[in-house]
């Protein structure tokens, strides 16, 4: 696989598995045995860990979308960059619906192999979510 497939890859993991749910496609595209260093504290990690956070988010989210707006590849990583959005009208990681829309920042970085993530890192911007759901204050205007 060269780095244009592996930059593919990635990018239909990031739209079919957290953008659409699809689990069939992490199991696809990713190792059995991956590591997502950003599990949260309690979860299982590998496929069991990412599969309980999408779960989570979609059902806090049910509208949940994802847009890709960059992907660059260089050796054997891949970075995408996304806007997330969704409405809150589920329970969301134990935070009850606020009924409110949220749009927010995130970057994904997968290590790939042979066409498949075998490690993967992520940085969102949840204060930024969380400011638009009503659950933490927004900066004071000066």
């Amino acid at each position: 696989m060269g780095i244009e497939e592996d930059k593919a890859n990635v990018v239909t993991l990031i739209e079919d598995f957290l953008g659409k749910g699809d689990f069939s496609t992490l199991e696809r595209l990713a190792m059995p045995d991956f590591v997502d260093h950003n599990v949260p504290q309690g979860m299982p990690g590998g496929m069991a860990g990412a599969k309980m956070m999408v779960q989570n988010i979609r059902t806090g989210f049910p509208d949940f979308k994802v847009e890709v707006e960059d992907a660059v590849a260089e050796g054997d990583r891949v970075a995408v960059r996304i806007t997330a959005s969704g409405t809150h009208t589920g329970m969301l990681f134990n935070v009850p619906p606020t009924g409110k829309h949220a749009k927010w920042a995130e970057i994904h970085i997968a290590r790939v192999k042979n066409g498949r993530m075998v490690e993967h890192w992520f940085v969102a911007d949840i204060m930024s979510m969380m400011r638009q759901l009503g659950l933490m204050p927004s900066p004071p205007q000066h």
